[in-house]
């Protein structure tokens, strides 16, 4: 799955939710904790110039769910929320 400015990647053991965004990865972890989806810990990546957030979530996590957790949150509000910083 991939929205503007979120990606949800599975691999046989791990399944994360990357943002470009700290205001936007700060906005996700309170919907999805509001949701009952609680990420394990969160890394800092740089790929070519440009800061992901990365939540690692528990294999528990079903990626249907957080799908469909996501889903819920307004486009424009996701790029309202990443227009603060960028």
């Amino acid at each position: 799955m991939q929205r503007d400015h979120l990606v949800i990647v599975e691999s046989e053991d791990c399944l994360t939710l990357r943002i470009d965004d700290w205001e936007l990865f700060d906005f996700i972890d309170d919907h999805l904790t509001d949701h009952d989806l609680e990420h394990d810990y969160h890394t800092e990546e740089r790929v070519g110039g440009v800061s992901w957030y990365v939540m690692h979530f528990h294999s528990d996590i079903d990626a249907t769910r957080l799908r469909e957790v996501l889903e819920l949150i307004d486009s424009e509000e996701i790029e309202r929320i990443w227009r603060i910083n960028n």
